[in-house]
């Protein structure tokens, strides 16, 4: 007797969606790319990290080489800032705000969470809470092409799935280019193991991003992030840049309980307590 298990391996993307490695979806990224809406798009997917458990999206777009490079940076001059996080060793932020425990590997991170970690890591974050009404259209649309002209700044967005006729609910991942004929945004699905990158119309992504998160009683939405060019990384990825400590070596120490980091009203209060158990 034969048992099928149950499974999200490779879902058959909703006719709402056009996969990017279709022939439409390949139109479109051509003609997205002669219009010079898909600058973005390489500096994703030179080295586009994907996420290894189903509660990481957010943690592997923050972990994203692309990401990490904004701004023209390189691995080497942006000292390993976020790359603990893409290794799942995001154990080292558990803690930030005071007194409040952020559970990653079970619930994964919402809006407010996701803009606190890109903030901890050299990165303005500029977040936007989706509305309905063609104002917050417009203002999606501008951003959006503001950033796919140009590698220095990625949009992620933040959007309940089913809203995509997609199975599951919020999900993060970088948008990389966009088609003006059609209105069509780019999907760099970070759950390559569910479904490919993907293109939707900009009205169905805020319908998706119109979507309450039960977790904060706020609607979804997207943040704009840029490297914050006059920071230092944390005082965690500097120690394991500098002294060539490996991952394993990090985790191992322990390093950091950071108790005095807040992220209210998207400033960080730069109190830190540091605690390395040997």
């Amino acid at each position: 007797m034969s048992v099928t298990a149950k499974n999200f391996y490779r879902r058959s993307l909703p006719s709402t969606c056009v996969d990017f490695s279709s022939e439409e979806g390949k139109r479109l990224f051509k003609e997205s790319l002669l219009e010079g809406n898909a600058n973005i798009y390489f500096k994703l997917a030179a080295q586009f990290r994907t996420q290894d458990e189903p509660a990481y999206c957010g943690l592997s777009t923050l972990g994203n080489d692309g990401i990490e490079r904004l701004g023209g940076g390189s691995r080497s001059n942006l000292e390993g800032t976020v790359e603990i996080l893409s290794r799942n060793n995001a154990r080292l932020l558990c803690s930030i705000r005071t007194r409040e425990k952020v559970v990653f590997f079970r619930t994964g991170i919402n809006l407010p969470q996701f803009t606190c970690l890109a903030s901890c890591n050299r990165l303005n974050a500029d977040v936007r809470y989706g509305k309905e009404g063609e104002d917050f259209l417009r203002m999606l649309r501008e951003d959006v092409i503001a950033s796919v002209r140009n590698d220095a700044e990625v949009i992620v967005a933040s959007y309940d799935r089913s809203q995509l006729e997609q199975t599951g609910t919020g999900h993060f991942s970088p948008l990389a280019a966009f088609h003006s004929g059609t209105d069509k945004v780019l999907i760099m699905d970070v759950a390559r193991f569910k479904y490919p990158p993907h293109w939707v119309t900009l009205t169905q992504l805020q319908q998706a991003m119109c979507s309450l998160d039960p977790s904060t009683k706020k609607t979804r939405g997207y943040v704009k992030l840029s490297l914050r060019k006059d920071s230092c990384p944390l005082v965690a990825f500097a120690i394991k840049a500098n002294l060539g400590c490996n991952d394993a070596d990090v985790s191992c120490l322990s390093i950091i309980s950071v108790e005095h980091i807040s992220c209210t009203s998207g400033t960080l209060r730069k109190e830190m307590r540091l605690r390395f158990y040997i």
